[in-house]
């Protein structure tokens, strides 16, 4: 019974260090497959003169329109009643 658990164990320890050891190897060959050149995203940038006019120009057409002047219905009112501001 004892030799049987021993077995188990010398298998799964070396199938656990067979992994690792495989792992490394990946590793080591990722790396060394990156170190070409690399290519970069261009990078966007929003001007903050348009970005503040663009806010301005949202809250006002917000406002005007009485949206955004509340999150949600009143408590205690209906909203089949009409809207609440």
């Amino acid at each position: 019974m004892k030799s049987n658990e021993s077995k188990r164990n010398l298998h799964v320890g070396a199938a656990f260090v067979s992994i690792l050891v495989a792992l490394g190897a990946c590793q080591a060959l990722l790396e060394a497959g990156s170190q070409g050149p690399t290519v970069q995203a261009p990078r966007f940038e929003v001007d903050p003169l348009v970005a503040e006019a663009l806010a301005e120009s949202l809250a006002a057409r917000l406002d005007n329109r009485g949206v955004g002047r509340r999150a949600g219905p009143r408590l205690g009112h209906s909203s089949r009643r009409g809207r609440a501001a």
